[in-house]
């Protein structure tokens, strides 16, 4: 028993990341192509892209590093600091929300005799300050000592403040409402691209198809869209820019990637109540086809 209680305590510290061929990113926006990668204390080691032997093989100090993706998700995990002394000094994280307060998401598996589980932590960036926010593997008496982290990061809008009262529940959807209520507060417009030619693609689809929605009212950065019958929605904008899309009366902060297509999976309740959930692309690719409308193409 003593000995099955410390291989869960380790196995809670390991890291989900991807092996899979994908791009790690510079701090200097320089993209190198790679086919493994591996985590070192202060570097990564890659196996470059097509090369074999001792020439394919670099390490890259990991101060120089902004994050990585691999091919199948597309989701760039970006180097943070680490909070836990144990481990490394950085980990590898995906913005979950971004804003004047970014919101990242770690995923953590751990692996027993009895099979893999997985949990998330949650991060909180504002300025110079990374917090803790949330773990979901944690209780409630541990998670409720974060809450005073993300009081201190919103006080400078009382009105958000106030929502953070004693019968509010720290959760995953409770954490991501009160970050992107208060970043929508901070929200500028993003400037009108120089280089039209040059654009990123985020791509929103109607995940259940069945709930009777006739019309989809939609505004992104305050101009109207029309929701189009095939229920796979393309909005071309500036890469790296922050947009806001509305549907209805509920609003949401999208980020457009610079590096690959964005996908996001639109849900409504039965009050007519919209949300955004990110996606993969491996994972929008098969529900896309499961609504019967073909995935965007890619290059």
């Amino acid at each position: 028993m003593q000995k099955l209680f410390i291989l869960l305590f380790l196995s809670t510290a390991i890291n989900l990341v991807s092996s899979a061929q994908g791009y790690i990113i510079l701090s200097n926006n320089q993209k190198i192509r790679y086919d493994k990668l591996k985590e070192l204390d202060h570097s990564l080691l890659v196996d470059l892209y097509g090369m074999k032997g001792k020439s394919g093989k670099r390490e890259i100090p990991i101060d120089s590093v902004l994050g990585f993706y691999a091919e199948t998700d597309e989701v760039l995990y970006y180097r943070k600091p680490s909070l836990d002394s144990l481990s490394k000094p950085y980990q590898f994280m995906k913005r979950h929300r971004p804003g004047r307060i970014s919101l990242y998401e770690e995923t953590i598996v751990t692996r027993t005799p009895y099979g893999d589980s997985y949990s998330s932590c949650y991060y909180m960036e504002k300025g110079d300050r990374f917090e803790k926010g949330l773990s979901t593997i944690l209780l409630g008496a541990k998670n409720r000592e974060k809450l005073e982290n993300l009081k201190s990061l919103v006080s400078d809008k009382p009105e958000i403040l106030k929502l953070i009262d004693e019968n509010f529940k720290l959760d995953t959807k409770n954490l991501t409402a009160i970050v992107t209520k208060y970043n929508l507060e901070f929200f500028e417009m993003p400037n009108t691209p120089n280089d039209t030619s040059r654009t990123a693609e985020l791509i929103i689809y109607k995940r259940n198809t069945s709930n009777p929605v006739k019309k989809i009212t939609v505004e992104v950065n305050g101009q109207s869209v029309t929701w189009p019958s095939t229920n796979l929605l393309v909005l071309k904008v500036d890469p790296g820019t922050i947009n806001k899309v509305c549907f209805g009366k509920t609003c949401d902060l999208l980020e457009a990637s610079p590096y690959f297509k964005t996908y996001y999976a639109l849900d409504v309740d039965d009050n007519l109540v919209f949300s955004l959930d990110r996606k993969t692309k491996k994972e929008a690719t098969a529900q896309i086809k499961q609504i019967g409308t073909k995935p965007p193409h890619h290059k």
